[in-house]
């Protein structure tokens, strides 16, 4: 996770001169408030997630709220995120550093704009009191399969 992060900051210093900071447990960027969290979320034109497990997609469900798509490597990517909040509609979606770099650079106005308003329709909705029972059924539903019940 971490390798696959620090390749895109370094590709991505080297193709445009800027640094991508990184805050957080362990980074040496610093930790942030959630509040700082927040504002930094807010004034990026994405946000970066390149973790497997990250609580339940908080900071992912935030960003995409305030209308800051995020940027994924499909291999961390948790199964029910695919299903209903990351899609290529919502966000940079790749298989591979190269190939994220490659989206955002041919990347047009409209298309960020897409995306902006996706990514909040799609939180906004996966928010939704209504839309998290039928989830929470498809999950219970996704178990008791798996489990032969």
């Amino acid at each position: 996770e971490r390798a696959c992060a620090e390749e895109f900051r370094a590709k991505w210093l080297e193709k445009t001169g800027w640094r991508i900071p990184f805050f957080g447990f362990e980074n040496k960027d610093g930790y942030l408030t959630q509040l700082e969290t927040q504002e930094n979320i807010r004034k990026s034109m994405f946000t970066l997630v390149f973790k497997g497990h990250e609580t339940w997609g908080q900071m992912v469900n935030e960003s995409m709220l305030i209308g800051t798509p995020g940027i994924f490597l499909e291999q961390f990517i948790v199964d029910m995120f695919t299903d209903y909040l990351i899609t290529q509609d919502t966000a940079i979606v790749g298989k591979t550093v190269d190939e994220l770099l490659a989206k955002i650079d041919t990347l047009r106005l409209e298309d960020y704009e897409t995306l902006v308003m996706e990514a909040r329709s799609q939180s906004e909705m996966y928010c939704n009191d209504a839309v998290r029972v039928d989830k929470v059924r498809w999950l219970f539903g996704k178990v008791a399969q798996d489990l032969g019940l």
